[in-house]
């Protein structure tokens, strides 16, 4: 469950969108100030709606702290909201009956257990975060994984990682600039990183609308993660520039689909498993999200799909997912095997868990029930000595 809050949160920082809805006739001018204030109010309330409910499944899971936490920011993402659209009310005529409509949201008593992460602290780590993402950016607007890292302090580690990895690597980067609000059409200390890491990606973009080079085996996931960056920047910017190569990213990812089931490495290999499609289902929704859940072509075929192969590799008596058979353990590079035996992860739990609510199955289904519980009793734990 932890990995969906972070993606619910980007949802509650959108900007504006493309929501439509229905204003009475005025006047060309104030017409359409009342459409774009009614479309910001549809998109504050989906915004609302998405904290809520995870707020609800953490309090049905006994997770009263992380839900404690989710109000909170329900609470300031909807100032950040009244704030905008004061703003842009602030000059237009008759505008309190919009204002009015916007709803309110009631938390519950706050439970007695303290949260577990001090507001301001997480801000500040956040804060600290996205400097140092900021000041590691290529001019190009990538940020790279081949890079070699000097020492940067005590104990710290100068590494290389592989060049191939750089679309996925900078659509990390642009997902955690998104999710902290900035938008690469806005203002900030940040919005030029993003906008030129969005740039970045849709450069990379080849004639099948797949992102990044296919010079490895697994290019497949820097392409879903550059295809959920360009869904992302587009739900929080509305820049139309984006809409093409978001909706070829899209058409990509579906065609890589295996018929019927779910994805792996290539286009339709005849093989699945659970972490690219975990991947690929979190970028199609987003997808169809961003395009205020109009339907996408392809899109529901797909999610269905991935429902029956997480179906297949689901342990029906502990709710464990496995990765390419039942219940089986992540993939590991063979120098990490010993160090991190895949027996004792629940990454593939963690994912298909995701990947099986964003896909529309109920948080009181039988089957997340269960793999829900079994992430509480496992939870990662960093133990250098093991």
């Amino acid at each position: 469950m932890g990995g969906m809050k972070w993606w619910l949160v980007v949802l509650a920082l959108c900007a504006v969108t493309s929501w439509s809805a229905a204003t009475p006739a005025r006047a060309d001018d104030d017409a359409r100030d009342d459409a774009a204030a009614a479309k910001a109010l549809d998109v504050m309330r989906l915004r609302m709606e998405a904290l809520l409910g995870e707020a609800d499944v953490l309090v049905r899971l006994g997770r009263l702290d992380e839900a404690l936490a989710v109000y909170r920011e329900v609470g300031e993402a909807y100032d950040r909201g009244l704030q905008s659209l004061g703003g842009f009310l602030s000059g237009a005529r008759g505008r309190s009956h919009v204002v009015a409509e916007i709803p309110t949201p009631t938390a519950p008593p706050s439970p007695a257990v303290p949260s577990a992460v001090d507001g301001p602290t997480a801000r500040a780590a956040v804060t600290a975060g996205l400097a140092w993402l900021a000041t590691h950016q290529a001019a190009d607007g990538r940020w790279e994984a081949g890079l070699v890292l000097a020492d940067e302090g005590e104990g710290s580690t100068a590494v290389r990682g592989k060049s191939h990895y750089d679309v996925g690597v900078t659509g990390l980067a642009v997902l955690a600039f998104l999710g902290a609000g900035y938008s690469p059409t806005g203002e900030g200390p940040h919005a030029s990183n993003v906008a030129r890491g969005v740039q970045y990606l849709v450069s990379t973009q080849d004639h099948e609308g797949c992102f990044g080079t296919r010079t490895t085996q697994q290019y497949i996931y820097g392409h879903l993660i550059a295809s959920l960056a360009l869904s992302e920047a587009y739900a929080l910017s509305g820049d139309a520039r984006l809409l093409e190569p978001m909706m070829r990213g899209v058409r990509f990812t579906l065609l890589a689909r295996n018929p019927y089931m779910g994805w792996r490495y290539g286009i339709k290999p005849g093989d699945n498993d659970t972490s690219v499609t975990s991947w690929a289902v979190l970028s199609l929704v987003s997808a169809r999200l961003a395009r205020d859940k109009q339907p996408i072509e392809g899109v529901a075929d797909a999610l269905t799909g991935a429902l029956t192969w997480l179906e297949k590799v689901t342990d029906e008596n502990t709710g464990r997912i496995g990765y390419m058979t039942r219940g089986t353990g992540p993939a590991r590079p063979q120098e990490m095997i010993d160090r991190f035996p895949a027996e004792h992860s629940e990454a593939m739990t963690a994912a298909g868990t995701l990947a099986r609510l964003l896909a529309g199955t109920s948080p009181t289904d039988r089957t997340v029930a269960l793999s829900s519980k079994l992430l509480l009793k496992r939870p990662p734990v960093w133990n250098e000595a093991s």
